[in-house]
């Protein structure tokens, strides 16, 4: 792949344009130099908005928020022997039901007996922390015991071992615990019999999150073990619950250390592909490794689920009868006890059913029949119908196949041997899929163990049925308890990695069964997922900021401000697939830590200065309580550029009244408040440009000024619907435009770079730059979400056009820093295009700031039409890393030709490139030729079966910002040079 090198240092210098403001009344002296400092790495994330209350002391603001961004790498091609892009290419990915069970192999045969076979059973649990519960609760009700009875079944039994995932769960319980037990848990680790995976501190999600947040919860998890419980620290990784798979994470992994790692969540047909041709064990490979120094071994679980009940082997119907864990689904195959309890238990079970049936006579008398079509052809099935009847008339013993698992006739050992050779079967024809001749067996599910019985049935049983294995010779299986690590130690020492093939690629769109494609989260709540960027990048602000400061007792804040902005990266988290509770509860915790960020920035700041009062600081926007009033008056405000180098930004501040003022030395412009259609007639913003050093913070004064030309002018389109006051508008130079007016376009913008709206519908239809043009037909669209939930994007019909019959409203200002159009919708949406009027990175492309309230059901679609020939094909970003192209697919349908957008997307032709950066996640795609679409927000009516029991109600009105980067291809260098 190629990439015009001036795309590279364009989108880099957006990505990390990061200003924090500070609006400062000194009353020791007015600082008149920078305060400059070195740098030790860059900033990612995105920028705020907002205006800040007058007062005595400074006052801490934010400017507005940018996009999201960093420069990602693009995927070029490697020598992997198996590239996901490939197999999507060639699979036919005809309907399927996606279940991997038997019907799934229908020609697979067993692993011979005549070929050894290594089972390790290995006891897990898969605690999220937060979902149908928050996380406090699960912890308190489910996690506090699950852990507790673990380990007193692993202290218990010399020869259990179990492993667990989340440290942000597994902290609490460790401060919970005297000395004797923690010195417990680290000899088990020293021993092998516990193990710690992934060791983040969540398993996060892996298609919405940034690169930046996944290394910050990783670092989190391994920090706190390396503090508290070192003996643990991880060699293998976890990932069975993200609704999809990113090679940043296994790429992440290997910059950890981690050897090995197990997925789980991979598209059925793909999965079904990767089993049949036993290539479930592989080398995961980055995408521009060419020589395979980015491989970590990984292993693909081959059935549809984690759950004990589907892990055992291709038939879900004998693995649920051996799941000990559930009583209700629950195993038939109790084999310890004496063979009188089994007895006592099976007459009682078939005696109920007895006088059920009797319940429906009178007569005090019913009769059973025993017996079916052609019954009795075996000898062996008037035996058993004749000896276990005898004995309870447990169940029908003609049948094995469907049959009875309450055997009974006999001593127990007959019972656990048809057990052991009945679940032995199912691993050996799992074993089938694999080359490696080992496979382990996840023994758990959800929140297991949160009883004791859960461990004492599992060990019990399970110790019996691996004693009558391991002591027949001719069964050929070693079976043990066993860890993650375990099976990657084994493989790895019987087994080259080079014998492993590599593969390369990532493993989005998931789907379960049928069409059901799970790209309805890339979406779904919005609002938290900007919260959540939002936060993202103060915690990194304020880190760097921090780092100069080193005050001791602020350091608790800033690591609870880490450990949150970890704690939403859990795949219900950031994916919006939380119940409404769990959701605010979430939202609750992200607002504490940004408060508890700018504290510490507020902290640095006047030591830093040298100020005798602490800055006060206004809340942004997507607080709905306590909203600061703007600046008022004069003043001196300080920029905080967080960036290691020089950088020429724009800033806009909220100023009480609509007199003039003037920020010295400096271009600047006075413009009505007019963010997002809503005018504050009590206000102004004074928008103004600032050349900042590497990581410095930087005064510039504000007073008062008599020249009127720095008022931008205003237009208004279509103003009768403009609902703000005409003697206000009056002062703004105010020039309208009736609606009978001959107006092809207004035109934002310079000659070099500009862009075109429409006059009546609002919205883009061009923009240009540096002499290339693309034109745009802009639309809003709504998809049909009637079969859609939290999870799933299943659109039905058509989608609608949104807007088609409004007139919006249409205020344009223009000065010297910047020109702005906002439309306002009287439903649903308002956009604000914006072009900075500036030399450098800030001037380059087209802002498109929206906010959305979307008040229908529906999946709600920014879509870009454009004459751009790009063979719908679209390429989206891996967390804000890695760039992968995708081609659409007829076969895929359109939720399957969705993918995950992080940060960004783009599409081009030969001669041009049109990109799309983003505050948030969305989801994305090109479903037309020339087309790019940006899911926006959702809303659905129903549940999509996928466990939440819950459907996505409206969201909150959420502010974001999409920026439009055009770029001309014609000249072009290898990206890798």
């Amino acid at each position: 792949m190629q990439m015009r090198k001036h795309s590279r240092l364009a989108i880099g210098a957006i990505c990390f344009c990061f200003i924090f403001v500070v609006t400062a009344y000194p009353k020791r002296q007015e600082p008149d130099t920078n305060v400059e400092f070195v740098d030790r790495r860059d900033i990612e994330g995105s920028g705020l908005d907002g205006s800040v209350n007058g007062s005595d002391g400074f006052l801490v603001v934010q400017n507005e928020k940018e996009p999201t961004c960093l420069e990602p790498m693009l995927a070029t091609s490697n020598n992997a022997d198996i590239q996901v892009s490939t197999l999507i290419e060639e699979l036919s990915f005809e309907l399927e039901n996606g279940v991997h069970d038997k019907s799934s192999f229908p020609d697979l045969e067993p692993l011979p007996y005549s070929e050894p076979l290594r089972v390790f059973l290995v006891p897990h649990t898969h605690c999220d922390p937060g979902w149908l519960e928050t996380y406090q609760w699960y912890y308190e009700h489910k996690v506090r015991w699950i852990l507790t009875w673990l380990y007193l079944k692993a202290v218990e039994t010399p020869d259990f071992k179990y492993m667990y995932a989340e440290v942000s769960f597994f902290s609490l319980w460790w401060e919970e615990q005297e000395d004797d037990i923690k010195e417990g848990m680290k000899q088990l680790a020293l021993e092998g019999r516990f193990e710690f995976v992934q060791g983040g501190w969540v398993q996060t999600d892996e298609a919405n999150t940034h690169y930046f947040a996944m290394f910050n919860e990783m670092f989190d998890g391994h920090q706190w073990l390396i503090e508290n419980f070192p003996e643990a620290i991880p060699r293998s990784g976890w990932a069975i619950d993200p609704f999809g798979l990113s090679p940043v994470m296994a790429y992440v992994n290997k910059l950890f250390g981690l050897t090995g790692m197990h997925i789980q969540r991979v598209h059925y047909s793909i999965k079904n592909h990767l089993a049949r041709t036993r290539n479930l064990d592989f080398r995961w490979r980055q995408s521009w490794d060419k020589t395979g120094i980015t491989d970590i071994h990984t292993h693909l679980g081959p059935f549809s689920s984690y759950s004990l009940r589907e892990t055992c082997g291709p038939d879900p119907k004998v693995c649920a009868a051996f799941n000990y864990l559930d009583r209700w689904h629950g195993s038939d195959k109790i084999v310890k006890g004496k063979e009188e309890r089994v007895a006592v238990d099976s007459a009682l079970e078939i005696l109920r059913q007895w006088r059920l049936k009797a319940a429906l006579h009178k007569t005090g008398a019913v009769f059973i029949e025993l017996g079916n079509d052609f019954s009795y052809s075996l000898k062996e099935d008037t035996d058993n119908i004749y000896d276990n009847y005898k004995v309870c008339a447990a169940f029908n013993y003609l049948d094995r196949w469907h049959g009875s698992d309450k055997i009974v006739k006999g001593k127990e050992e007959r019972v656990a041997v048809d057990s052991a050779l009945e679940i032995l079967r199912q691993w050996r024809l799992k074993a089938a899929l694999h080359k490696t001749g080992a496979v382990f067996i996840e023994l758990g599910n959800d929140f297991s163990y949160s009883l004791k019985e859960d461990t004492d049935n599992i060990y019990d049983n399970y110790k019996i049925i691996m004693d009558i294995i391991n002591n027949d010779p001719a069964l050929n299986t070693n079976v043990s308890w066993g860890v993650l690590s375990d099976y990657f130690d084994w493989v790895r020492d019987n087994h080259p990695p080079s014998t492993l093939p590599s593969l390369s690629g990532d493993f989005f769109t998931y789907a379960d069964r049928l069409a059901d494609y799970w790209s309805g989260y890339y979406t779904s709540r919005p609002f938290y997922k900007n919260l959540d960027r939002v936060l993202e990048t103060m915690l990194r602000r304020t880190e760097i900021l921090y780092s100069f400061y080193r005050n001791e007792s602020l350091h608790s804040i800033l690591t609870d401000a880490r450990q949150t902005l970890s704690l939403f990266q859990h795949h219900d988290g950031i994916t919006g697939t939380a119940r409404e509770h769990v959701v605010a509860d979430y939202g609750g915790r992200l607002l504490n830590a940004w408060d508890g960020c700018r504290y510490i920035l507020a902290s640095a700041t006047k030591h830093l200065l040298s100020l005798d009062t602490l800055p006060t600081t206004y809340r942004h926007r997507f607080d709905d309580y306590e909203k600061d009033s703007p600046l008022n008056g004069t003043g001196t405000l300080v920029i905080y550029n967080s960036l290691p180098r020089d950088f020429l930004s724009v800033h806009s501040v909220a100023v009480e009244g609509t007199e003039l003022l003037e920020i010295r030395d400096t271009v600047y412009q006075i413009e009505p408040n007019y963010d997002y259609g809503q005018l504050d007639r009590n206000s102004s913003k004074i928008v103004f440009t600032k050349h900042t050093s590497p990581v410095s913070l930087t005064p510039v004064s504000l007073v008062e000024a008599y020249d009127a030309a720095a008022r931008a002018r205003v237009e208004t389109y279509n103003h009768d619907n403009i609902s703000l006051d005409e003697d206000q508008l009056t002062e703004w130079n105010r020039v309208d435009h009736p609606p009978d007016e001959e107006c092809n376009a207004i035109n934002i913008g310079t000659e070099r770079v500009g862009a075109a709206i429409d006059c009546h519908s609002g919205q883009l239809l061009s923009v240009w730059r540096d002499g290339t043009i693309v034109d745009i037909n802009q639309t809003i669209v709504l998809y049909d979400a009637a079969r859609s939930g939290a999870y799933l994007f299943r659109p039905i019909g058509e989608e609608v056009l949104l807007g088609e019959k409004d007139r919006p409203s249409i205020v344009v200002m223009r000065g010297p820093v910047r020109h702005r159009a906002i439309v306002r919708f009287d439903k649903y949406i308002t956009i604000s295009y914006t072009i900075n009027m500036v030399e450098g990175p800030e001037g380059e492309y087209v802002d498109v700031e929206l906010l959305t309230t979307l008040d229908t059901f529906g999946d709600m679609v920014m879509r870009f039409q454009t004459d751009i020939q790009n063979k719908r094909t679209i390429f989206t970003d891996l967390n804000g890393h890695t760039l992968q192209e995708h081609r659409y697919k007829d076969k895929l349908y359109t939720q399957g030709n969705y993918f995950p957008m992080p940060t960004m997307a783009f599409i081009q032709d030969p001669s041009r490139r049109l990109t799309i950066l983003s505050t948030e996640p969305h989801g994305a795609a090109s479903l037309f030729e020339g087309s790019i679409e940006v899911m926006l927000d959702r809303k659905t009516p129903s549940d999509d079966g996928r466990g939440l029991q819950r459907t996505l109600p409206g969201n909150l009105a959420t502010p974001g910002k999409l920026r439009l980067l055009l770029e001309r291809r014609s000249q072009v260098v290898n990206y890798t040079e």
